[in-house]
């Protein structure tokens, strides 16, 4: 029984450094951006876009970045792309502190997760907007 599990294992083992061998990635980030618009890698549109006009690659934008050690506000400093690797330098608004995070485009449920601090704003401001509005305001009985 000891020899069947060895000889299982081992075969995952080799079927799962071919699957990540063979996987394929763009050449460059046009190419990924062009592949994104054609329906791939719509886990990374939080990060890029493409307008007529220009690459949107989010620099400046402040996003919140959780992981399962944590969480804490950044803004994108910059996004490189080197061999099916996002590159991407935030900076911690508060203490300035640095923090690259590489990605693998083809993972589409890396251990971070990113969301726009716009976004994020827009939802307390509508809440607050939507829940102040007077005949939705709840009385609490005294129990």
């Amino acid at each position: 029984m000891d020899t069947l599990w060895c000889t299982c294992t081992l075969y995952n083992m080799v079927q799962t450094m071919e699957k990540a061998n063979n996987s394929t990635y763009p050449a460059t980030i046009i190419d990924l951006i062009n592949q994104m618009q054609e329906g791939r890698y719509t886990h990374l549109q939080i990060f890029l876009s493409r307008n007529q006009s220009n690459l949107g690659l989010g620099f400046g934008q402040k996003y919140l970045v959780v992981n399962p050690d944590g969480f804490g506000l950044y803004e994108l400093n910059s996004v490189d792309y080197n061999a099916g690797f996002l590159q991407m330098l935030f900076t911690n608004p508060d203490t300035v502190d640095t923090a690259e995070i590489n990605l693998d485009v083809n993972d589409e449920h890396p251990a971070y997760t990113f969301i726009c601090w716009k976004d994020i704003r827009s939802m307390v401001y509508d809440e607050i907007a939507n829940c102040c509005a007077g005949e939705d305001l709840l009385e609490l009985d005294n129990e």
